[in-house]
């Protein structure tokens, strides 16, 4: 099958202590990766595209009117309006809110790369989140007229789907949802 490729590829593996990865400064990492050979498949093209239902995620068109992504005002102006006009069409959701800006990544070989904090990409698979981002997600997801938990209560919250965008080029995105 044609578009099918293997890699090996980073996972965050299993540790004791909470993971730290440092984007500008690999002598603080705390880390353990995990290398594992994957299936890479391009599934653009093919004649039933991916769903959520089935494969758990789906590829979308998304065209962009950001002319400049290091621009934030533009990124508020423009990106912002566009991000929530997509998750709406996307997830069927009452109400969108987008509260901070993609972080700019740039490759080893840019000269961009570690000129701004947290600019240079992680090469392992991982997620993103800090534990203060983690509070904060947990506090936004709470319905409103759900009480605070005791302190140490377990609270179940409905899960958002997660949703990746990647340029292209200018005008040309596309975007993974994983539920």
């Amino acid at each position: 099958m044609t578009g099918v490729v293997h890699s090996l590829v980073n996972y965050s593996g299993e540790m004791k202590t909470r993971p730290r990865f440092y984007a500008n400064d690999h002598s603080r990492d705390v880390l353990n990766l995990d290398p594992r050979t994957i299936r890479i498949e391009d599934l653009r093209g093919q004649g039933r595209p991916a769903s959520l239902e089935t494969e758990g995620f789906t590829l979308v068109s998304h065209p962009t009117a950001v002319g400049n992504f290091r621009d934030p005002e533009e990124i508020k102006r423009v990106h912002y309006p566009e991000i929530q006009d997509l998750l709406l069409r996307l997830s069927g959701a009452d109400r969108v809110v987008v509260t901070a800006p993609g972080v700019l990544r740039f490759s080893e070989t840019s000269p961009d790369s570690g000129r701004l904090n947290n600019s240079r990409p992680a090469r392992f698979i991982h997620i993103d989140v800090s534990d203060a981002t983690g509070a904060a997600f947990s506090e936004r997801a709470r319905p409103v007229d759900m009480p605070r938990p005791a302190r140490g209560a377990v609270q179940r919250l409905a899960r958002a789907p997660l949703v990746l965008l990647l340029e292209h080029a200018p005008g040309r995105s596309a975007g993974v949802q994983n539920p």
